[in-house]
């Protein structure tokens, strides 16, 4: 696949941190950085969004969103939803849920995938749930890190975000599960023998 970079717009502060791979965006519960849409993030029949992501916040939290509501449509990772800590995939007509417990100030990696016919949420590599659900992913309304980006402010992020990438196919458990372990610690994730 091609890397296409999108610009992003920060509104209010974010700041600079740690992150699970070098740095990464502090969101204070009250920023969030809007993205212009563009074809490149428009998707039509898969996606997998993912990113790493560490909070200690409970309410419900837009994180990732791109999030038409008339009628619905988009993608995005909602934390908090459904219960405190839990993981949230919107693919454009449903939610599907994981009560996770991530909001324990940890680095979590969070996915979830849409392949035309079932959502999934991985977390840390490995599946959590999955339903056959309908969906409706074409939304023509910007990118928002931080909050919902149909209606700004409606909820914050307040935590860390790293690695926040969207695909237009849907990821296999296997890619899932590689990301993860070579991002969580490249230094075991292979060997290098005798020649």
């Amino acid at each position: 696949p091609i890397a296409i970079t999108n610009n992003g717009a920060i509104n209010g502060t974010i700041t600079a941190a740690a992150g699970e791979i070098d740095g990464a965006a502090n969101f204070n519960g009250s920023s969030y950085i809007n993205v212009a849409n563009s074809a490149s993030i428009t998707v039509s029949s898969f996606v997998t969004v993912s990113a790493w992501i560490n909070t200690t916040a409970n309410g419900r939290q837009d994180t990732i969103d791109k999030y038409a509501s008339s009628p619905y449509a988009g993608y995005g990772l909602v934390l908090g939803n459904s219960s405190a800590g839990s993981v949230n995939f919107w693919n454009g007509e449903n939610y599907l849920n994981y009560s996770a417990g991530i909001s324990d100030g940890n680095w979590h990696y969070v996915v979830g995938v849409y392949d035309g016919t079932t959502s999934y949420i991985y977390v840390d590599g490995g599946l959590k749930t999955s339903a056959a659900l309908a969906a409706s992913l074409g939304s023509s309304e910007n990118l928002a890190f931080g909050t919902a980006s149909n209606a700004i402010g409606y909820t914050y992020f307040d935590g860390k975000l790293d690695e926040a990438r969207i695909s237009n196919t849907a990821r296999s458990a296997d890619w899932i599960a590689a990301e993860y372990n070579n991002q969580s610690s490249p230094s075991t994730f292979y060997s290098v023998g005798a020649a």
